[in-house]
């Protein structure tokens, strides 16, 4: 091989940049991949089918307050413990702001915390198209008990 390099310098040149190219490009992949572990080891983190309202993964935050098994159910269920679409579903909402991030708080009566909700929808084509939920949730719940408690205490 090292003699075929050697008599051809435009292939070598070629594979030269090439392998350049896949370092730039893992380089890229691993970055990505920091940021989004980040984003996935913060907070309640799920995704949904929105055409199925199927989960497809639920992170370790995910599973402490909804159990281990809730992949494959429906999130309606798993999360808010109803038998249908929760009327405060924003499916609609985040597929008009397509790569945008739509922010919005949220107390779960379920298990009785308070959220900064982050929901993205992503539109996945592999195959088939699928239409994909992301979301974010950060407990704010001690968050907030804090601030109504300084605010409690400045009133005396």
């Amino acid at each position: 091989m090292l003699e075929w390099l050697k008599s051809n310098d435009r292939s070598a040149e070629k594979l030269r940049a090439l392998i350049e190219n896949l370092h730039a490009q893992r380089f890229e992949v691993e970055k990505e991949s920091k940021i989004l572990n980040a984003f996935m080891n913060e907070g309640v983190v799920y995704m949904t089918d929105m055409d199925t309202n199927e989960l497809l993964f639920v992170n370790e935050e995910a599973e402490k307050y909804f159990g281990e098994n809730a992949v494959g159910k429906k999130c309606y269920s798993v999360l808010q413990n109803r038998n249908a679409v929760c009327p405060f579903c924003t499916n609609d909402i985040i597929k008009s702001q397509e790569g945008k991030v739509y922010s919005w708080v949220f107390k779960n009566e379920v298990i009785k915390r308070i959220y900064l909700v982050r929901d993205l929808y992503l539109r996945l084509t592999n195959g088939r198209e699928r239409h994909i939920r992301v979301e974010q949730a950060i407990d704010l719940t001690e968050h907030i008990s804090k601030i109504l408690e300084y605010a409690d205490n400045g009133k005396d």
